[in-house]
């Protein structure tokens, strides 16, 4: 979403706009209560792979899955989880100007099971 409206949903931004990035994971029964971890990959084109850790920073990613950092520490998960890729976010506050982003949301319980979005949210800051 841009500039706190969060009802409506946009894919192209300018660099000085704020920027709302977040989705809200529906965990199935089957796994509810279970102890998991949610994650949030951006992949930033040119530049790689990063995730968001949990105290909101972010971290270059190598994109294998052993390496990659949780959203929030090992917990029991709720029936929805809400992660957040951006919040507040100014792209011009950092020096970006242009950049394709795609966002991706995920969670897993232990080593067995990763369940993902495999197209991502894409966006563009221009």
């Amino acid at each position: 979403t841009r500039n706190g409206d969060t009802s409506t949903a946009v894919s192209t931004f300018s660099a000085q706009d704020t920027i709302d990035v977040r989705a809200t994971l529906q965990i199935p029964s089957e796994h509810r209560g279970q102890v998991g971890t949610t994650y949030t990959v951006i992949a930033v084109a040119g530049a790689g792979l990063f995730y968001r850790d949990s105290v909101g920073g972010y971290v270059s990613w190598d994109g294998e899955i052993a390496t990659l950092g949780g959203a929030i520490s090992p917990r029991a998960l709720s029936a929805e989880e809400e992660l957040i890729a951006f919040e507040g976010f100014v792209p011009a506050s950092i020096g970006v100007n242009t950049a394709s982003l795609t966002v991706f949301f995920a969670y897993g319980i232990g080593s067995d099971i990763f369940v993902y979005s495999a197209s991502g949210i894409p966006f563009t800051i221009q």
